[in-house]
């Protein structure tokens, strides 16, 4: 997954250039918050009949974003961000008691992005739609084959400027997906999750005005 972050941030640099566009890097921190629980295999002592239920806790987000400004409304980006998230296991049955492990996320983002013409504020304000690419990662997620899932990305950002060529970058997104795990046993009940993800960074302001 990092090299094919890696083309297309260069993809977006060498398409910048040529059109003199401007170029902002973006490392941020921020807070991941799932709203959705997933089915997955009893996790050790608690091998009895049934499924537990998953559910990854609010952590920390780490990252970083390549946005470029083609025109003053329309522009792209791509962007990557890990999430220290541990998983809290609930067994089918409540006299077991719950569990949390280790675990974390990493989620890539694509999309386009359209600048909203508000004259009467001093800071941009911005939609974004696009794509993300979701990933589990942690020993409980060995067991299955494809703890990664693909879906839908939509937020609002805004720039508080605070020199030429720097700007305090906030931005609010929600991530669509369908994810079912699935292991040597077989599929696993699959449902519908909205991840929301905040973040405040740094955005460094290359090339000509937008």
């Amino acid at each position: 997954m990092r090299p094919l972050h890696q083309c297309l941030l260069l993809a977006l640099l060498c398409i910048a250039r040529p059109l003199h566009a401007q170029v902002e890097l973006v490392p941020y921190a921020g807070f991941y918050a799932p709203t959705s629980d997933f089915k997955l295999r009893p996790l050790p002592p608690n091998t009895g009949f049934g499924l537990a239920t998953g559910k990854q806790e609010t952590g920390i987000l780490l990252g970083g974003q390549a946005r470029v400004w083609v025109t003053r409304r329309f522009g792209f980006q791509v962007g990557a961000a890990h999430a220290a998230s541990d998983l809290k296991v609930s067994p089918q049955f409540t006299t077991a008691p719950d569990s949390s492990v280790e675990a974390s996320l990493t989620i890539l983002t694509f999309g386009g992005l359209m600048r909203f013409p508000v004259s009467t504020l001093p800071n941009p304000i911005w939609a974004e739609l696009g794509a993300a690419v979701v990933s589990r990662q942690g020993d409980v997620f060995d067991a299955y084959d494809n703890p990664r899932a693909v879906g839908g990305m939509i937020g609002l950002g805004t720039g508080l400027g605070l020199t030429d060529r720097l700007r305090a970058d906030i931005s609010f997104r929600g991530i669509f997906y369908k994810l079912g795990l699935q292991d040597s046993l077989g599929s696993l009940p699959s449902r519908t999750h909205v991840d929301l993800m905040a973040h405040v960074g740094l955005s460094l302001q290359l090339g000509g005005d937008r």
